[in-house]
C-alpha cells in the first residue's frame, strides 16, 4: 500500500504524538477499518523520517511524499537537514 502524510491526515486527523519523532495513527488497511477509532486503537506509528509500521496488521514502509533523504518535498513535516534514521528494515534486519 503506497501511503502519504495527506492520506493519513485525511483518514486520522488527530493522532496521537508518541515519543519526540513519532505520531500514532488510526491504520487505513482493510485489516484495520473495521476497528473502533479512539486513541486505543492508534496502531499505526510514523516516525519523523517517514517510516511507517501498524503493530496490529504488519504493514509497513515509507510515506511516499518522503524524499530518500527522510526530508519532505511537499508538506516539510519533517526539519530539513535533520539525519535520517534507519530503515524498520536495517532495524529488524
Amino acid at each position: 500500500m503506497i501511503l502519504t502524510r495527506k492520506q493519513l491526515d485525511d483518514f486520522d486527523s488527530e493522532p496521537m504524538y508518541s515519543g519526540v519523532s513519532e505520531k500514532r495513527y488510526l491504520c487505513p488497511s482493510e485489516t484495520c477499518k473495521e476497528y473502533p477509532a479512539d486513541n486505543a486503537h492508534r496502531s499505526l506509528t510514523v516516525r519523523d523520517d517517514g517510516v511507517f509500521m501498524c503493530f496490529r496488521c504488519s504493514m509497513k514502509g515509507k510515506l511516499a511524499s518522503f524524499s530518500d533523504h527522510g526530508v519532505s518535498s511537499r508538506d516539510g513535516w519533517m526539519t530539513p537537514g535533520k539525519e535520517a534514521k534507519p530503515s524498520l528494515k536495517e532495524i529488524m534486519g
